[in-house]
């Protein structure tokens, strides 16, 4: 996406913390458990995808496969209850977790096909480093996903005009100007400015509301947030 640090500068200030995502997928009972595992399906799909395609070197077929199957488990074993915040971030906690998996079931690929494979969460360690270099893929590809969420969350919010703006001077890869902008639109540069500005301050309110969502404390979303976007 085109102009990051410009579209997501100038924080406002946080809202009270939720880590709703998390807390409510750890909670069978929770009225909203379902809703957030579909959160966290739709957040981690790519980055788990991406990593089983290139860090485990899988095939498309079976990356998308071994996906599936990794949030079963998650899912059916519920793993997200034994989350602890001081243990480190979610996505180290997932990711350590999505190597475990696949280690056991590349070692009895036979269980794999009768079933979800026990894996021990003994290895997730406290912090990050037990995140092999790799995991900078994992890493970009869940901000991709979180931006991707965070632009289709845009379009529900904002007046039509506002995210034509938006889309044509932010996700065209030939980087126009407000005038290029204002051309193809049939619109003037006041008004692209002025969508564009609307566009931003929104944006920047749904990334700061989804890194909230799983993320324990107003601090942890700061630190976020400037990993994130500087």
């Amino acid at each position: 996406m085109a102009a990051e640090t410009e579209i997501l500068a100038s924080p406002a200030a946080y809202e009270p913390t939720r880590w709703s995502i998390i807390l409510s997928a750890q909670a069978p009972s929770h009225p909203r458990y379902l809703d957030s595992w579909n959160d966290l399906v739709r957040l981690y799909w790519r980055p788990v995808y991406r990593a089983l395609r290139f860090s485990w070197n899988e095939p498309v077929e079976g990356a998308k496969d071994m996906t599936q199957a990794f949030f079963a488990t998650l899912f059916e074993r519920e793993w997200v209850r034994q989350f602890a915040p001081e243990r480190g971030r979610f996505r180290t906690f997932l990711r350590v977790a999505l190597d475990n998996f696949m280690r056991n079931a590349r070692r009895d690929a036979s269980r794999l096909k009768r079933g979800p494979v026990p894996i021990s969460l003994d290895a997730i360690a406290a912090d990050d480093t037990t995140v092999a270099a790799t995991d900078d893929l994992f890493e970009r590809e869940w901000r991709r996903s979180l931006l991707e969420r965070a632009v289709e969350d845009l379009a529900r919010a904002c007046r039509p005009e506002v995210v034509a703006a938006f889309r044509a001077y932010h996700l065209d890869p030939s980087r126009p100007t407000y005038a290029d902008v204002a051309r193809a639109l049939s619109m003037s540069e006041t008004d692209v400015t002025n969508h564009l500005h609307a566009a931003r301050q929104e944006l920047r309110a749904i990334v700061r509301r989804l890194v909230r969502e799983s993320a324990e404390t107003d601090a942890d979303a700061d630190h976020e947030m400037r990993e994130l976007f500087g």
